[in-house]
C-alpha cells in the first residue's frame, strides 16, 4: 500500500512539473515566423537576392544583395516585422549599355519611335517607351546585360494639339477702350498682325467733348497705345 502511494505521489510531482514548465516556458513556435518566411518578407519589401540567414537572439538576420550594395535586415521572429536595416557595403551599379545601345535593343523588340528613355540606378535598368500608331510600349531591360525583363503595351494617349489663341470680341475691345474714356464707340476696326491682331477703337464723349483712339491687343486684351484727339 505504501509503495502504491509513493508511485502516485511521484506521478503527481511529475505532472505538476510538466504543468509548471508549460506555464513558465510556453511553446510559441507555431506563432513565430519561419526562416523562409523571414526571407520572403525581406525580398518582398526590399528586393534583391538573399545570401545568408542567421538566427540569433529572437531575430532572423537576413543578408541580401542588391545592385546598389549588400544589406542586412533583422526580422523579429515573433511578429515578422523588419525592425532594422543595415547597409553593409555600397556598390556602384555596373552600367555597361549606353542609352543608344539600350534604344537599339528596345527597337529590335518593338517597331516604333522611341519617345522616352530613363535609367534607374537602384535597379541598374533602362526603361524605354516606344510609340507605334495608337499604342505605347514600355520595355524594361538590364543595363548590365541588355536582357529584356518586361514588356508592357497600353493604348497611347492622343497627342493634344495646342489650342488656338482666342481673339477677344469687338464688344470686349470696346469695353477695354472705355476704361480710358467713358463714351460711345464711334468705330471699331480689326487689323491682323503677326502676334494675333489688334482692335482700333475710337471713343467719343459728347459731354466732355473728348475723343480718343485706343489700340487693344486682340489676344491679350492689353491696351497698346492711346491717342487723344486734340
Amino acid at each position: 500500500m505504501m509503495r502504491k502511494w509513493m508511485v502516485v505521489s511521484v506521478l503527481m510531482v511529475l505532472l505538476a512539473a510538466v504543468v509548471l514548465a508549460i506555464l513558465l516556458f510556453p511553446d510559441s513556435a507555431e506563432q513565430q515566423v519561419s526562416r523562409d518566411e523571414a526571407k520572403a518578407v525581406v525580398t518582398e519589401m526590399h528586393g534583391g537576392t538573399v545570401s545568408e540567414t542567421v538566427e540569433k537572439d529572437g531575430y532572423f538576420h537576413v543578408v541580401f544583395q542588391r545592385p546598389d550594395g549588400q544589406y542586412r535586415a533583422s526580422v523579429n521572429k515573433e511578429n515578422g516585422q523588419v525592425e532594422e536595416l543595415e547597409l553593409l557595403e555600397r556598390k556602384e551599379p555596373v552600367k555597361e549599355l549606353t542609352e543608344q545601345e539600350a534604344q537599339s535593343v528596345a527597337v529590335n523588340e518593338v517597331d516604333g519611335t522611341v519617345e522616352n528613355i530613363r535609367y534607374f540606378e537602384e535597379r541598374n535598368e533602362y526603361e524605354v517607351e516606344i510609340r507605334r500608331e495608337d499604342q505605347l510600349t514600355t520595355i524594361v531591360l538590364s543595363a548590365g546585360t541588355g536582357e529584356v525583363k518586361r514588356i508592357t503595351t497600353n493604348p497611347a494617349e492622343a497627342e493634344s494639339e495646342p489650342e488656338p489663341d482666342t481673339v477677344i470680341s469687338r464688344e470686349e475691345a470696346v469695353a477695354i477702350a472705355r476704361t480710358v474714356l467713358a463714351g460711345e464707340a464711334d468705330s471699331v476696326e480689326f487689323q491682323q498682325t503677326n502676334d494675333g491682331g489688334l482692335y482700333l477703337v475710337e471713343i467719343e464723349n459728347d459731354e466732355t467733348d473728348q475723343e480718343v483712339l485706343v489700340q487693344v491687343h486682340a489676344i491679350k486684351g492689353e491696351i497698346l497705345t492711346v491717342e487723344w484727339d486734340s
